[in-house]
């Protein structure tokens, strides 16, 4: 099966609401949810739907790895299902890269790897990027630490 959506689909994406019951995702059932289109980050998820830079238009399959990607925190029941959808992406290469250069050609986005951002002027918090910081802060001080022993 391919990784692209239908027209019909993509059509609904780029007139700012995504509807999928497409036999081309996974999502067999039908939600409809506003998409917002912003100039920083790369995508988030919140109560009044998804948030998408808008630059990432010009990338049509990043964009649409992007959108599953914040359907599947849509659908998350909880603040540790959340931190495993990170976790899995994590681990999907290609789409790494393709955001890495998305994020070389755009900036702003580098704010998506941001532990903490502003939204309408509250600070948020992204879960997995701490926890992220925090497990590479613990490895520099413990390789610091060992570094000690061997001098």
């Amino acid at each position: 099966m391919k990784n692209e959506r239908c027209g019909d689909c993509r059509e609904r994406i780029l007139n700012s609401f995504i509807h999928v019951n497409s036999p081309h995702t996974p999502y067999n059932h039908n939600i409809k949810m506003q998409v917002k289109e912003i100039n920083y980050g790369v995508a988030f998820y919140s109560d009044r739907g998804i948030e998408v830079n808008k630059n990432l238009k010009k990338y049509p399959w990043l964009y649409d790895e992007v959108i599953k990607h914040e359907i599947e925190h849509s659908e998350s029941k909880s603040d540790l299902y959340d931190l495993w959808i990170d976790f899995k992406d994590m681990f999907y290469i290609k789409k790494r890269f393709m955001i890495i250069g998305f994020s070389i050609r755009h900036p702003r986005a580098l704010i998506a790897d941001s532990p903490f951002y502003f939204d309408n002027g509250e600070i948020k918090y992204n879960l997995f990027n701490i926890i992220l910081m925090l497990v590479f802060l613990i490895l520099v001080g413990y390789a610091m630490y060992l570094k000690e022993w061997f001098v």
